[in-house]
């Protein structure tokens, strides 16, 4: 049996926990298929690493909103939905 997400569901909206390499994998994957997914923010301890993630998010993708970051320190888990 297969199953397949509707295209009208929209993109899948994550929050990445971490700004290394698999983070700026979904990035990429991001800015080509944005009807897919959507980086919406990016928890990471290094001040630099989630800086220049979400610095790369809004120049990579068109139209894009800046993504929000979140240091370990920050309470995101109560980000609204």
């Amino acid at each position: 049996m297969t199953t397949s997400a509707s295209s009208d569901a929209g993109p899948v909206t994550i929050v990445a926990i971490g700004a290394g390499n698999r983070t700026n994998k979904y990035l990429e994957y991001a800015v080509r298929h944005p009807e897919r997914l959507k980086l919406v923010g990016v928890v990471e301890l290094n001040p630099l690493r989630r800086k220049a993630v979400a610095e790369n998010s809004v120049s990579k993708r068109r139209n894009a909103s800046k993504i929000t970051t979140f240091s370990f320190k920050t309470p995101f888990r109560r980000m609204p939905c």
